[in-house]
């Protein structure tokens, strides 16, 4: 996407997706929205053939990293 740009995905319309970078040099910035509790959600992330590996990213304790 380029700046300014907004795109959407959910279960009903394909939720799978991958974020990258499109320049080397420059830094990139994206806000992910969710709608849901996305520390108690089964997602996954793939492998190059596709094989899902299934994961709940759970919470950082934000004071207990910044020490």
């Amino acid at each position: 996407l380029g700046a300014g740009s907004v795109d959407a995905v959910t279960p009903r319309t394909g939720d799978i997706h991958r974020d990258a970078n499109a320049h080397e040099d420059q830094v990139s910035v994206s806000i992910h929205v969710y709608g849901a509790d996305i520390g108690a959600v089964e997602r996954a992330t793939y492998d190059s053939n596709g094989r899902p590996k299934p994961f709940v990213s759970g919470y950082a304790d934000l004071p207990a990293l910044i020490q």
